[in-house]
């Protein structure tokens, strides 16, 4: 045996006349204590929590900071005394505590399923959530490339701080979804494409904000799509 790790999880092997060999065997627990039954506690947080627990694991938001810089889009795992990284590869699927949903990674990229679904046979319209902590400014949710846009809704999770208003779009148009939208807890906005668009590049949702910064709300946000399947035959 040459190799010197695992081809899937990238594990460390235990080498004839190793000293230390438990230290190596850890490390391997260790890692997959947290890819085991992945579950996160959310999917919008792009900074590392101040006051960690042993064990809780994060799937990094876009523009990450501090100890996850550069770590977009990877799973993070605090252990012992530090955190931990993991690049997801496709067909793995993963809980999201924050929002109750399952996701699978396909494309580059994870996508929401439904409960009971088969990941291999995916709906021709397809969903994806995320949700913004306006307050602390995080939260990403992308429109997907090569895909027939059919609109973004939003519900107010948290009463919405700080400005009258707010707008709902994208990078390329602010109010493209919604414009002078409810602050109050429960208030919805429903904003079809009209006519539905065809995006051959990624964009990303925006919640903005109208006369004053927020200051504190929770608001969550869908894209809703279709992506045409793959042929199934191999």
């Amino acid at each position: 045996m040459t190799d010197t790790k695992t081809p899937l999880l990238g594990l460390d092997y235990l080498m004839p006349e190793q000293a230390q060999k438990h230290v190596t065997m850890n490390d391997a627990l260790r890692r997959l204590d947290g890819m085991v039954q992945l579950a996160v506690i959310n999917r919008t947080t792009a900074a590392p929590p101040p006051n960690p627990q042993n064990g809780d694991r994060y799937l990094i938001a876009a523009n990450a900071t501090g100890a996850w810089q550069r770590h977009d889009g990877e799973l993070a795992f605090y252990q012992d005394t530090g955190w931990g990284f993991v690049t997801p590869q496709s067909g793995w699927t993963l809980w999201d505590a924050g929002d109750e949903t399952l996701l699978v990674f396909s494309s580059q990229q994870w996508e929401a399923i439904e409960v009971g679904a088969t990941p291999t046979q995916p709906s021709l319209i397809q969903t994806d959530e995320a949700v913004f902590d306006l307050g602390q400014n995080t939260g990403a949710l992308p429109i997907p490339s090569h895909i027939t846009l059919l609109g973004v809704t939003a519900r107010v999770l948290q009463t919405i701080e700080g400005p009258p208003n707010w707008n709902l779009g994208t990078d390329q148009g602010a109010n493209r979804f919604g414009s002078g939208l409810n602050t109050a807890r429960g208030s919805a906005a429903v904003g079809p494409a009209d006519p539905p668009r065809v995006y051959w590049s990624s964009e990303h949702v925006t919640i903005t904000a109208n006369g004053s910064a927020f200051t504190a709300g929770r608001v969550a946000a869908a894209v809703h799509y279709i992506r045409l399947p793959l042929p199934s035959l191999s």
